[in-house]
């Protein structure tokens, strides 16, 4: 009888980057045609993805609970996968940011922000797809994670700018709060993939 194939961890982490992926995808497109009227429409429709991603980290988990044996250490699968869900947890935020400030209409420099977290997102899910042959393969993985490294320094400097313009161009106190807060959940959106890389970095290093 063929021995019943285990679970497979690194496929799973690939289908959360994808989650996070296709956050990032679905906040660009509500963002560059923002219409205030429909927000909760569009709240919502991100929020199915963000609980489709929590179910498939809680079916990592379920599994590690059961399994003797893991590809690598237990404590490293379940950093991981919440380095990944934050990611998407991220995303949501951003929306949630906008909806509950009640901003009615959108800032060029958010657009600019958030192109940065999709290609953001687009190389961690690249650095997560290629961790599987990191021992044959480590330099493959390793551009990826310095290119998420390079996208989070850009993030960083497109909201320094994007504050300062904030700043310079707006004079209502409440308006200056309300984009704050939004950039801040932006920014953290490179952050949270830099932070998944951070742990592919700790792993390779534990194992080589």
């Amino acid at each position: 009888m063929a021995r019943k194939k285990g679970y497979d961890y690194f496929e799973n982490f690939v289908k959360m980057a994808d989650h996070s992926y296709q956050a990032a995808l679905m906040l660009e497109q509500i963002l560059l045609h923002f219409d205030a009227r429909v927000l909760q429409d569009k709240l919502d429709e991100l929020h199915k993805l963000e609980h489709s991603a929590d179910l498939e980290q809680h079916e990592m988990l379920d599994n590690l609970f059961h399994e003797f044996i893991t590809p690598i250490e237990r404590e490293d699968i379940m950093e991981l996968a919440h380095a990944i869900d934050d990611v998407t947890d991220n995303l949501e935020e951003v929306l949630l940011q906008i909806y509950m400030l009640n901003i009615r209409a959108m800032r060029p420099d958010a657009l600019e922000m958030v192109r940065i977290v999709v290609n953001c997102c687009l190389e961690m899910k690249t650095a997560v797809e290629n961790f599987q042959n990191f021992k044959k393969a480590p330099d493959t993985l390793r551009q990826s994670i310095l290119q998420v490294h390079t996208l989070e320094e850009q993030g960083d400097k497109r909201y320094t700018d994007a504050m300062r313009h904030l700043h310079l161009t707006v004079f209502n106190a409440v308006e200056i709060v309300r984009w704050t807060k939004a950039f801040d959940t932006m920014e953290s959106c490179c952050d949270s993939c830099e932070g998944v890389v951070e742990v592919l970095e700790r792993v390779m290093m534990k194992n080589s």
